[in-house]
């Protein structure tokens, strides 16, 4: 004889593990956005700080108020890096 019973819950599990595969498979994405965005934000430091080592080899131009501002603002960048 057929278990109704049985067969609700065997459906009942399966809708259950694909609503957990999907769980899943989201908290991994989020995972992989995170990685992505950490290397394109460790690039971007990379590109920063050899702009403002050009920068440097030029601060000597600069007016007294922008050479102040630039001394702050590279050891401040250097400080956080």
């Amino acid at each position: 004889m057929f278990d109704f019973a049985k067969s609700i819950e065997a459906v009942g599990n399966a809708i259950k593990s694909v609503f957990d595969f999907a769980s899943t498979a989201k908290e991994n994405q989020s995972e992989t956005e995170i990685i992505k965005d950490k290397n394109t934000c460790e690039e971007a430091n990379e590109h920063a700080l050899k702009a403002l080592k050009i920068a440097d080899k030029y601060k000597d131009y600069f007016s007294m108020k922008d050479r102040l501002l630039f001394k702050y603002f590279y050891s401040e960048f250097l400080k956080e890096k």
